[in-house]
């Protein structure tokens, strides 16, 4: 029983050996070098977990236009334990073959360990130094570099979305500010600054320039420049570019043009659904009454092609209550118009004010587009409400007034006012009476506030409570006012005569001081009957 446990032991040791035997190796790859685009050799360091021969291949070939960079083919070599080994990769770049700028130009070398029986691959990109934006040599004196990268707003109230130097999103209006310095000992003048935007495959997609300065021995200077990408210039399948400045001059130290670059890699992000508004056009400065348009450039800025756009403009004392202009169906990296006509309303509160616009632009199932950044397409154009608020009085409202009843102290006196709307718009007037308190208690207006279109009269009954000892011919005005402004003010003149009195169930006539001498001669009479009566009396009795 012992020597079979024995047996078994040595066994499973065995087993073991031999499936340790089977593990591969593990390869790493160190010192990896950049290929210089002049050079036609570069060395690699490989190392192996194990002794073995490992089989290399890759290394394929480099085309641009016409031309190709080969490498010398490699086959096998011998890697010792834990031992770093150096390999020579050789390659030839053909005179004339161009490297873009912006462009990546690499090959990958494989290496092969066969200690399995499934072999395992190792991949080892080699890469070609970065193309440089200078054309002419750099001699070290000129020094430019990338400052700062700044997405800023766009023109009236239209934002931009990226995030500075993180990434930019299609019509982001950039800011980049770059240095340069003069690390010489002598002047450098007539230097120059230029940008471009390349794709990784050397693809420029827009370029610019600033004039040029002169710089003294240590001296620097700040340069900005800023712009807008075109989105008919990306592709949707594109998202990583490189920015490449250089700044070149003429070095008095050594009596030769010079040149400095520098790049960064930028993304432009594309996202599959966000339209946003480009370019817009809007007066800065507007009249009351004035007919005005809005109108824009709406941009699919995303990946996929989108159905049923629409906007809504919105300022409600502008009477833009949710307006829906539909823009309709827009491709991707394309754009669509609207525009929207309508007249500034005559309101006084409007003069001297800055009215801000809300433009919203929604996808076919009523959502507004918003990146992944939860930003919405929501902009916030402006302009400016100067002159012609307000009707004119005289011109644009009508008031006229007839006595209706009354005319006598201590009673009521009703005037009927006719408000006629002699502008061309519909207007809400508010109607007032003012200037009775000498010879009236309170005005009465059965409206005062009446909402007319052009052309279009109503009546205001005003009914004024007369004081008794009113007398004569007496004044007051009634005034019409629209949004806080005054357009009439109209004075009535009435005449009120004094109060009479009654003897009830004896004249039925009122006694004024028009007809005493009649009542005077009515009582002698009386009174005279009276005499005769009693006197004829006396004359019976006797």
């Amino acid at each position: 029983m012992k020597a079979k446990t024995s047996g078994l032991f040595i066994v499973g040791i065995l087993s073991l050996v031999i499936c340790l035997s089977l593990v591969s190796a593990t390869i790493t790859f160190s010192n990896i070098p950049t290929l210089s685009k002049s050079g036609n050799s570069a060395n690699i360091t490989i190392t192996s977990t194990k002794n073995e021969t490992v089989t290399l291949s890759g290394l394929a070939i480099i085309v641009e236009g016409t031309r190709t960079i080969t490498f010398t083919p490699l086959n096998t070599i011998s890697l010792v334990e834990n031992q770093p080994t150096l390999v020579t990769i050789n390659y030839n770049v053909p005179s004339g073959f161009q490297f873009n700028v912006g462009k990546t130009y690499s090959t990958s070398l494989i290496v092969t360990d066969s200690t399995t029986p499934t072999p395992v691959s190792y991949t080892q990109t080699l890469t070609f130094a970065v193309s440089d934006f200078c054309t002419i040599a750099d001699n070290t004196n000129l020094d430019i570099t990338i400052d700062d990268i700044q997405t800023t707003d766009r023109a009236n109230g239209l934002k931009s979305f990226g995030s500075d130097e993180d990434f930019w999103y299609p019509l982001d209006n950039v800011k980049i500010r770059v240095n340069i310095e003069n690390n010489g000992n002598e002047k450098i003048s007539s230097i120059k600054t230029e940008w471009a935007i390349y794709t990784k495959d050397g693809e420029k997609i827009t370029d610019g320039d600033e004039s040029t300065f002169s710089l003294s021995n240590g001296d620097d200077k700040d340069i900005e420049f800023s712009f807008e990408i075109d989105p008919k210039d990306l592709d949707a399948d594109t998202q990583d570019y490189v920015l490449c400045v250089r700044a070149t001059g003429d070095d008095k130290e050594f009596d030769v043009d010079t040149c400095s670059s520098d790049s960064q890699d930028v993304e432009i992000r594309i996202e599959d659904n966000f339209v946003i508004l480009g370019e817009i056009t809007i007066p800065e400065t507007v009249q009351c009454g004035q007919e005005i348009t809005i109108s824009g450039d709406v941009w699919n800025i995303g990946a996929d092609d989108q159905d049923s756009v629409y906007v809504i403009l919105y300022n409600q004392k502008l009477g833009l209550n949710n307006v829906k202009v539909d823009v309709g169906d827009i491709n991707s990296l394309d754009s669509e118009t609207f525009s929207y006509t309508f007249k500034v309303p005559k309101d006084a509160s409007l003069d001297g004010k800055t009215q801000v616009i809300e433009i919203r632009v929604y996808d076919e199932d009523n959502d507004i587009y918003e990146n992944e950044e939860n930003d919405k397409s929501t902009f916030t154009p402006s302009l400016k409400v100067s002159g012609g608020c307000g009707l004119i009085s005289g011109q644009d409202v009508l008031v006229s007034a007839a006595l209706a009843s009354g005319g006598k102290a201590g009673q009521d006196l009703t005037i009927k006012a006719t408000i006629t709307n002699a502008g061309s718009d519909k207007t809400t007037f508010l109607v007032s009476a003012s200037g009775y308190d000498a010879w009236a208690s309170s005005a009465t207006l059965d409206q005062t506030q009446v909402e007319l279109n052009a052309g279009q009269s109503k009546e205001v009954i005003i009914t004024l409570k007369v004081n008794s000892d009113a007398v004569g011919e007496n004044i007051f005005d009634i005034g019409v006012s629209s949004n806080g402004v005054s357009l009439a003010k109209q004075p009535v003149s009435v005449t009120i005569e004094k109060a009479g009195f009654t003897f009830p169930g004896f004249t039925g006539n009122v006694i004024n001081s028009g007809n005493w001498y009649l009542w005077g001669i009515g009582l002698l009479n009386v009174i005279l009957v009276l005499i005769i009566i009693i006197v004829a009396v006396k004359v019976a009795k006797s």
